[in-house]
């Protein structure tokens, strides 16, 4: 007879296999339209408008080059690298020295501070778009779109950044900070020393967040940026989509052109970010 035990085993096992068979399901499902558009990008309008699902007749680059030259995407993609590595940077050393702040010292109204930094995460950019463009114009920045446009990214982005920021720093053992100033190490040094590089994986986890947000964003560099040649990558695939119409290849290639930096970001730093989100970096 089988025991109690060994049915609970088994039917423990089944539950596991069906759930990895799930999950096997589920991906398939998303993949197979991923798939299929990727597949899109080698056919002409032609084969597209007879059969968006029949498999390419030949495997040509000819629509990728060309969306790439005719979409102007080497210049986009200056620009959007230059606009996005600038605001992260910016964001994240801003919000490393608030997040040290709040989680390692003591002062007054600290609480309350940090409770008001993190209510501009409720805060939609959108209901202060007028007063934020005012304020850029008032101080010169609107003759230099991609500066105001970093300014708008690393400032928006402050609230979410350092509470991601503080409650991954606050798991970091004091210990290590009290033996770091018995040696004599200043804040600064504790900060730049000891607290930056055992967070590595949440860094990693907020600049996978903030590039994808910064990359893709779009309304606010449709309102700053007017000049062809200071275009972002979204801007871009807008006007590609709108001068070029009718061609499905070349704006499908034009997309994965868009995607490709999303996707190497997080191949790049996928350990790093699975490891600041396991870490606690998420909870408060």
């Amino acid at each position: 007879m089988i025991s109690r035990v060994q049915r609970a085993s088994h039917r423990s096992r089944l539950r596991h296999y069906l759930l990895v068979a799930l999950l096997i399901f589920l991906t398939c499902l998303w993949f197979v339209p991923v798939l299929f558009i990727f597949l899109d990008m080698f056919k002409d309008n032609a084969q597209i408008m007879m059969n968006p699902w029949a498999l390419p007749r030949a495997i040509k680059f000819d629509t990728f080059i060309g969306a790439w030259k005719t979409g102007m995407f080497a210049t986009y993609y200056l620009n959007s690298i230059y606009v996005t590595s600038i605001s992260i940077i910016l964001n994240i050393v801003l919000s490393a020295m608030a997040a040290y702040a709040f989680a390692r010292m003591r002062f007054r109204l600290r609480q309350t501070l940090f409770s008001y930094i993190i209510a501009g995460m409720m805060v939609s950019i959108y209901t202060i778009i007028i007063p934020l463009y005012l304020g850029l114009k008032d101080v010169g920045l609107i003759n230099m779109p991609r500066e105001a446009l970093i300014l708008v990214y690393a400032g928006t982005a402050i609230p979410f950044s350092v509470y991601f920021l503080t409650m991954f720093f606050r798991t970091i053992p004091a210990e290590l900070e009290e033996a770091a100033r018995m040696d004599g190490c200043t804040r600064f040094g504790i900060l730049t020393k000891i607290i930056i590089p055992l967070a590595k994986p949440a860094l990693a986890a907020l600049t996978i967040f903030l590039f994808a947000g910064f990359w893709n964003e779009f309304y606010l560099a449709l309102i700053f940026i007017s000049k062809m040649s200071l275009r972002t990558v979204p801007l871009g695939l807008m006007y590609f989509a709108d001068q070029y119409s009718t061609d499905y290849g070349g704006q499908i290639s034009a997309v994965i052109i868009a995607s490709v930096p999303i996707v190497l970001i997080y191949f790049l730093l996928q350990r790093q970010f699975i490891q600041g989100i396991t870490a606690g970096a998420l909870k408060g």
